[in-house]
């Protein structure tokens, strides 16, 4: 069956006048003809993003492709040029073909239905032969390829690593994903109008690469840099000022904490998201604790900056996963976060610090922090919980269950 692509988008970006779960099935249903794979095997991987940052999906996919490239398997992204994200591809040896598109957090419908030739032209051009999938970690790249990649024959597998709600659009869209991979029970959750032999739980891939050597050379550099003694205590916040982050909430906790140990530094560790840090720091200084807290931007890796800290808040909600609490277990660095989607998970599953409800207000929330300041041993894993929380979300672990769901999708005739 050859159906056309504007027939296809037109479907794709119009209101499509069937209900919710119902539309899907029926676009489903139309174009389940158009795509059919065959499988000898993975042979490798292309990886399209679309934006310039460097976020935590973009550290756990260059992980996986690490491990991926490892074991002989091809490991091909797709960039814009000249962005750091594509300059720290670049230093990391990986292929990397230029998208020859600007930067750009998302594409509008227009804009991709303009650009499905030139990136099917693009897949085509790189010869690859059987044996490919096209991996997208996020919606925005996931929404942009999945159509020129399905049409030049390559299964799409989805990572839905961030917290969206899928409406009737979003679910026409997803009814084209060959398999979604799903970091958390919260991000299973919202793709509940997927099939289960269409998704599959698999938690991110955390490891620190030189185990905790540099704990005390981070603890004591930091200090100094900010001209502090080196026992001070710190208690920090690692993050980009995104509203679900709740940075303004830490500083609020942070002035609770001070009125109870006005010994204590804040360290705040991230860059713009939907606030910029002139923003934040603007409101820490309204809150008089300007004196007290420090305000660090970005910097790489964060593991370092994590291992410098007495402890962690991490009051964000709507959190898929959380790798900063996971990072923090395993650097021994106790952490208070709030009981809410993955952060609550990780709390559950492999302990290593408290959780605090995310109906408390800051007070309540001061009050945990100055316990878990006071006992901060009481919360560290054991090395038992550490094996555990190694082993569970080893880098290893994580590209066998990826390459499984990698067969699957080329094993299925149309990746339904």
């Amino acid at each position: 069956m050859c159906l056309p692509e504007g027939v296809i988008l037109t479907l794709l970006i119009s209101n499509f006048p069937v209900p919710g779960c119902a539309a899907a099935h029926c676009f489903t249903t139309l174009v389940s003809g158009v795509f059919e794979v065959s499988s000898n095997g993975v042979a490798g991987v292309i990886f399209p993003f679309l934006g310039r940052g460097i976020g935590g999906s973009h550290i756990s996919t260059m992980t996986l492709a690490e491990e991926l490239r490892r074991r002989g398997l091809r490991c091909l992204f797709v960039s814009p040029e000249a962005t750091p994200f594509q300059e720290e591809l670049v230093r990391r040896g990986f292929d990397v073909v230029p998208s020859r598109e600007a930067a750009a957090d998302y594409w509008s419908a227009k804009e991709d239905v303009a650009r499905i030739g030139s990136r099917r032209r693009l897949l085509r051009g790189q010869r690859l032969g059987d044996g490919f999938v096209l991996h997208c970690n996020d919606l925005p790249s996931f929404r942009s390829w999945v159509l020129p990649a399905r049409l030049e024959g390559f299964p799409v597998v989805y990572h839905h690593r961030s917290s969206n709600r899928f409406n009737v659009k979003r679910r026409l869209v997803m009814s084209l994903v060959s398999q979604a991979i799903c970091i958390s029970e919260t991000a299973m959750n919202e793709l509940g109008f997927l099939s289960e032999t269409r998704k599959r739980l698999i938690w991110n891939p955390v490891e620190i690469a030189s185990g905790r050597e540099f704990v005390g050379e981070s603890r004591r550099d930091l200090r100094k840099s900010m001209g502090l003694a080196e026992d001070a205590k710190l208690v920090g916040f690692v993050g980009n000022f995104w509203a679900r982050k709740r940075p303004f909430f830490f500083v609020d906790i942070a002035k609770q904490v001070l009125r109870q140990r006005p010994d204590i530094h804040f360290a705040v560790f991230g860059r713009a998201g939907e606030h910029s840090e002139e923003d934040v720091s603007d409101y820490a200084a309204g809150e008089g604790i300007s004196n007290s807290i420090s305000f660090l931007g970005f910097r790489s890796p964060p593991e370092r900056n994590i291992a410098a800290l007495d402890l962690l808040v991490a009051p964000a909600i709507d959190e898929p996963f959380g790798r900063t609490l996971v990072e923090a277990c395993l650097l021994g660095v106790p952490y208070v976060a709030t009981d809410d989607a993955g952060h609550g998970e990780i709390g559950r599953n492999w302990g290593g610090g408290v959780l605090v409800g995310k109906e408390k207000a800051s007070g309540e929330y001061a009050d945990v922090v100055v316990a878990a300041l006071d006992n901060p041993a009481s919360l560290r894993l054991d090395p038992f919980g550490l094996t555990k929380v190694a082993d569970n979300l080893s880098v290893i672990r994580h590209a066998d269950e990826v390459l499984d769901v990698y067969d699957y999708a080329l094993a299925r005739r149309g990746g339904r």
